[in-house]
């Protein structure tokens, strides 16, 4: 299944680091079950919407002394598996099908920042302390599983590299 119609939309010519970021305590579908995303390595593999198990390339983590987050509850979309809400950054992609793709990109599917889709009911920005985010990559942009929730992995490691 390809994902073209899923990638995020940006100028040919630019190329942006996109990071986003699965709050501290997420769990991420792998191979060995749901793994709580500080737990995962490099070389650990992923169950991916578009391609089955990937391996991980690379984890980043960063700390974050104070900011926003995107708090999404589990009932915001129907195609989700979540039983608690899912803390992320505000730039975190999110795979949305259903009527927000058709609605804000004409599309069945959209990868979309958390924050454009805040709406103040089940999709929330809070403020919060100091926290910790991590972002996953792999060889290709991957959607994977994580908090019940489809999500876009970080930029791509040969592209962080130039390649």
């Amino acid at each position: 299944m390809s994902f073209d119609a899923a990638q995020p939309s940006a100028p040919k010519d630019e190329v942006r680091l996109h990071l986003g970021g699965l709050s501290e305590g997420t769990r991420v579908l792998s191979s060995k079950g749901l793994v709580r995303v500080e737990k995962l390595r490099t070389g650990d593999r992923l169950v991916t919407r578009d391609l089955g198990m990937q391996t991980l390339r690379l984890v980043t983590e960063r700390l974050v002394p104070q900011g926003e987050i995107v708090r999404i509850d589990p009932t915001a979309f129907e195609h989700a598996e979540a039983q608690k809400p899912l803390a992320v950054a505000p730039t975190q992609r999110i795979l949305v099908r259903d009527w927000r793709a058709k609605a804000m990109f004409q599309k069945t599917r959209a990868l979309v920042a958390a924050r454009r889709l805040v709406d103040g009911e089940l999709i929330c920005i809070e403020a919060v302390g100091e926290h910790r985010m991590y972002s996953l990559h792999f060889d290709h942009l991957r959607i994977m599983y994580a908090g019940g929730f489809e999500c876009g992995s970080a930029t791509p490691v040969s592209r962080m590299l130039g390649g």
